[in-house]
């Protein structure tokens, strides 16, 4: 209540000294004018006041995509928030993530963020806050979490020699199937180069495999899969697959007529030969009725192919060493040919 008393006849003005973060509803204008004659009463000069509220929370990575503010989860600075309703602004986040919105009037308010370019919202989940002010408030844990999320690449590559590195000159394998199982299950082909890549991935821990193909090894992974721990913003880069060909080695025993060392024209297989391989795999074959042999499925690694030389024949290829050394890669080995001839006779009669 206030009374001004003891008034002159004459025209007055009648307006409050607003305090500090108050605001004026009543009168409109700020003030009242009036005009006193003799013995005039004047009530019901009322001033209607209220006082401004705070809006507040933060912006932080949510680096687990969880939704929950974890302990040790950084606030995201540089961040605009936007309100809406009876007043508008913006403000950015400071660099601790946290945001205020002063001088707020009592009102329904709708709060969001401005989403970043590689993050997504994960709290709230309808995207945005409400807020119902009334006079005096402070109004905090208006908060919102962003994931950025991760990726998961590699390249798939044919490994020539199997030692689980990739050297210099050993080329991509296109079309390999590549999966992963976890918070997510996907698979992609790996492209022309080789290359392989999980985009938009959230937290969680993935299981990366490769599916091999028949008459295929995998030299790298080790274990033949990598297991993936994603957070936010983690990109899982050089997740490679290496794969070698299982070989084949071939070769033809013939009846080298002439002894020359050379197949000539008309000089035929000959079956059932003994070939024998040694090194990373022990095994032995027949040649066939044409002399054919295969050794097949060969794993990377350093070989020997002889022969056994049947009794009253001579090897005339290859002649010194009488065996072939060769270091098998994820291809097929051919040229690996025995020639034989077979000691003759002469005779006749003295008579």
């Amino acid at each position: 209540m206030y009374a001004f008393t003891g008034l002159a006849p004459g025209s007055y003005g009648i307006n409050e000294a607003l305090k500090t973060g108050w605001a004026q509803t009543v009168p409109v204008s700020g003030v009242y004018t009036e005009t006193m004659t003799s013995g005039l009463n004047i009530e019901d000069r009322i001033f209607g006041n209220y006082q401004y509220s705070t809006i507040s929370g933060d912006v932080y990575h949510d680096v687990n995509s969880n939704g929950v503010r974890d302990i040790g989860e950084p606030g995201l600075g540089n961040w605009k928030v936007r309100l809406t309703g009876g007043k508008t602004d913006s403000v950015l986040t400071l660099a601790s993530g946290s945001y205020t919105f002063t001088s707020v009037p009592p009102g329904n308010f709708t709060i969001t963020e401005v989403t970043q370019v590689g993050y997504i919202l994960t709290a709230p989940e309808s995207g945005y806050q409400e807020a119902t002010v009334t006079s005096g408030q402070t109004i905090t844990d208006k908060s919102f979490a962003n994931y950025k999320f991760g990726a998961i690449a590699g390249v798939v590559y044919r490994d020539r020699n199997g030692n689980g590195i990739r050297d210099v000159g050993e080329t991509p394998l296109e079309n390999w199937k590549i999966s992963i199982t976890g918070p997510r299950v996907d698979s992609v082909l790996s492209d022309a180069n080789g290359n392989y890549i999980f985009l938009f991935l959230y937290a969680g821990t993935y299981t990366v495999g490769e599916e091999l193909l028949e008459n295929w090894y995998e030299s790298y992974p080790q274990s033949g899969t990598y297991s993936v721990a994603i957070t936010s913003g983690v990109n899982a880069f050089a997740k490679d697959f290496g794969n070698y060909e299982l070989s084949t080695a071939r070769g033809i025993v013939f009846n080298d007529l002439n002894g020359n060392g050379t197949r000539d024209n008309g000089e035929s297989g000959v079956e059932n030969w003994k070939i024998r391989i040694a090194g990373s795999k022990e095994d032995s074959v027949l040649s066939d009725v044409d002399g054919n042999y295969f050794f097949q499925k060969l794993p990377s690694g350093s070989f020997t192919i002889s022969q056994d030389i049947q009794s009253n024949w001579v090897q005339t290829k290859p002649i010194s060493p009488e065996t072939y050394s060769f270091s098998a890669t994820s291809e097929q080995l051919v040229g690996f040919d025995f020639g034989n001839y077979h000691f003759g006779s002469i005779g006749g009669i003295v008579f």
